[in-house]
């Protein structure tokens, strides 16, 4: 799930209800903040577990399940017009398929870290104009820093922000550019916070873990905490919850705004209910 650069929609990018692969759609953001009539993006493929990232226009869709129950090679772009989404396919993995992994577009790469078959390396692409080149792996750290399938990751300026996933009992900071990992390092994890299918924002210099799988059942917990002069990551706090617990659902902010669609209950059943709230200091109000 991605929030459009200029504010004005977010695009909820496949998924599955269990049964069934979802179709990509497109949310236009009133003046209110409050999502639109939805519509149909157009992509030409279904999947979950991919990653996606929104650029200079474009979004990039990376690799997940493909619709026979395999794993998908491809990266997909999508160039965003004012009717849509026009869509071509993208280069494939150099390095094995991939699932449950994050990608993040840092100056003119594209960048993955974590996720299934990946547990060793990290990779990038250079991005040039709209069309993503081939994949080189890199190292990062890796499997103690890497090995975390379900991951999720925030970016604020050449840093990735990488938390849970796998068993992974801390965060891990990987500073980036020019297609490399420059370095990797470890973030304090309390043990609340330990989680996997979850999702994480940087808002306002804070970085903020949304809901999650805490190994048990899903959670509501939403946590935030400062980044520090030198990139490192301060005391965590619990910034609220969401109104029900929720995992491997999608989630994106746009100004103040946060906007969490579907994902599973308590129970594990899929939810297609969409929560949007405000933030704001030391806390979240629901609308």
């Amino acid at each position: 799930m991605l929030a459009a650069e200029d504010g004005s929609a977010i695009y909820i990018l496949g998924g599955t209800n269990g049964s069934t692969f979802a179709a990509s759609l497109i949310a236009p953001v009133d003046g209110t903040g409050r999502l639109c009539t939805f519509l149909d993006a157009g992509a030409p493929w279904r999947t979950y577990d991919h990653a996606s990232a929104i650029a200079n226009s474009a979004i990039l869709v990376s690799a997940g399940a493909s619709s026979d129950g395999g794993t998908r090679t491809e990266n997909d772009v999508g160039l965003v017009r004012d009717n849509g989404i026009s869509w071509s396919a993208g280069t494939a993995f150099s390095a094995p398929s991939i699932r449950g992994h994050s990608i993040a577009v840092v100056g003119d790469y594209l960048y993955v870290a974590a996720g299934r078959q990946n547990a060793t390396n990290c990779a990038s692409a250079p991005i040039t104009g709209n069309t993503l080149g081939a994949w080189m792996p890199k190292n990062c750290g890796g499997s103690s820093h890497n090995a975390r399938p379900n991951a999720a990751m925030a970016q604020r300026g050449p840093a990735l922000y990488v938390s849970g996933g796998g068993t992974m009992t801390n965060g891990t900071v990987h500073l980036v550019g020019n297609g490399d990992f420059s370095s990797s390092a470890f973030f304090t994890m309390p043990g609340n916070l330990q989680r996997t299918h979850h999702t994480s924002h940087v808002h306002r210099d804070e970085l903020l873990i949304i809901g999650g799988f805490t190994g048990t059942a899903a959670t509501a917990d939403i946590f935030s905490a400062p980044i520090l002069p030198d990139g490192g990551i301060g005391t965590w706090t619990k910034l609220g919850e969401l109104p029900e617990p929720r995992h491997a659902h999608g989630s994106a902010i746009i100004g103040s705004r946060l906007y969490v669609v579907g994902g599973k209950s308590s129970s594990g059943s899929e939810s297609s209910t969409i929560f949007y709230g405000h933030i704001i200091d030391g806390g979240i109000v629901w609308r």
